[in-house]
């Protein structure tokens, strides 16, 4: 998946959070989300054309992953808080509540046939995540304003391989948004908890690409970011790793998407 440099869309940042009472209002009589509606409470704004990703098609990336005690009427969470992301969540457990919450919505009559809330692609993952930037993180090339930015295996972890010599302040999960934004306002892309991507994983092409999506099918899906769990090296830019969609652990989590309805999985 070589990565295409023509310019030729904008991308648009979402500023949409789900307290624990609002994920639950989701798929609950009561309590209703606080909000008017959930469509009302995503802030569109164009951001910058395309320069250096395969990613071309308008879409809508929420700026922190996604958060709340409540996931689909229950809390898988292993660390549990109000404002912490949501983790031990399988691919398929992440894909039905993007069905879920795009059937809510499309009832409600707030979003039209043709779009969706789904996991992003690599290719979309990867442009959010560098904000226009070419360097190994999306702050620049050293390390050393990593704790700046994300939540990694540091001083306060006992995990063998943590960077002893940073403190990002936190062990385990951070609440999101707790680190500094990247130029377009997303907040840990770098570290906290890895994101699910729709993607199988597969090879990059030597040629350019335009909206990769990955292979028609295979055996593990594609997860991007980084996460508390791991030593600072896996929460560059360019890192894949990936693991069979069954996969539910700690340090897993996801990252809301709207777009345009995707044909292939």
């Amino acid at each position: 998946m070589k990565r295409q440099s023509t310019p030729s869309t904008w991308l648009f940042l979402t500023c949409l959070f789900f307290s624990q009472a609002e994920m639950i209002g989701l798929f609950s009589q009561t309590p209703k989300p606080n909000r008017a509606t959930v469509s009302s409470a995503i802030e569109t704004t164009p951001l910058a054309k395309r320069k250096d990703n395969g990613a071309s098609k308008v879409f809508t990336l929420m700026d922190d992953e996604a958060i709340g005690v409540r996931f689909m009427g229950n809390n898988p969470s292993h660390f549990k808080g109000s404002q912490l992301p949501v983790e031990k969540v399988s691919w398929d457990e992440a894909k039905a509540f993007c069905e879920q919450l795009t059937e809510y919505e499309r009832t409600a009559g707030r979003l039209p046939q043709d779009r969706a809330y789904q996991l992003p692609t690599e290719a979309q993952w990867e442009y959010a995540c560098r904000a226009g930037t070419k360097k190994a993180w999306n702050f620049g090339d050293s390390p050393s304003g990593l704790s700046t930015y994300a939540n990694f295996s540091d001083k306060n972890s006992n995990l063998q391989g943590a960077d002893k010599e940073y403190d990002d302040g936190f062990e385990f999960t951070a609440p999101v948004a707790s680190y500094s934004a990247n130029a377009w306002g997303f907040h840990e892309m770098h570290g906290n908890v890895f994101e699910w991507c729709m993607d199988w994983y597969g090879k990059h092409t030597p040629v350019a690409v335009i909206d990769p999506v990955g292979p028609l099918i295979g055996k593990e899906r594609i997860f991007r970011g980084g996460s508390w769990a791991l030593p600072g090296v896996f929460t560059r830019s360019a890192r894949r790793d990936k693991n069979q969609p069954i996969l539910k652990s700690g340090f897993l989590g996801f990252r809301l998407c709207l777009g345009q309805v995707q044909d292939k999985e």
